[in-house]
């Protein structure tokens, strides 16, 4: 079996995702950066949200941006329900007097949901 010495996810940018000269043992050492614990979730943040609809048959792009939000693709409706989503969700914030970042992750979600429906 013939191993391949480079590996590309793109066209465009050959050494963005190049795995080089790279062996496959490298992947198995132990790396200084691991994956957080449980005991690390209080410093768990939300930054922004990404709402990407996969239903527009119709070819119009659409890409809404708020403070919180970045809304891409979706049909009319979907996309209009996301837009209404993150503006309720806005609202619910800063009625709230509270910053993204400062919100504790278990009431953001749960401003979400309330968000959603």
């Amino acid at each position: 079996m013939k191993m391949l010495s480079t590996l590309q996810l793109t066209g465009g940018a050959p050494e963005t995702y190049s795995l080089g000269t790279c062996s496959p043992a490298t992947f198995t050492q132990p790396r200084e950066h691991t994956v957080p614990s449980k005991n690390d979730r209080e410093d768990r943040q939300v930054v922004g949200f990404v709402g990407l609809g996969l239903d527009n048959k119709d070819g119009h792009r659409r890409l809404t941006r708020s403070d919180h939000f970045f809304l891409l693709g979706g049909s009319a409706e979907t996309h209009e329900r996301m837009q209404d989503t993150a503006i309720r969700f806005d609202e619910t914030l800063r009625r709230r007097g509270k910053a993204l970042k400062d919100t504790p992750v278990e009431e953001v979600i749960a401003i979400f949901h309330q968000a959603k429906e």
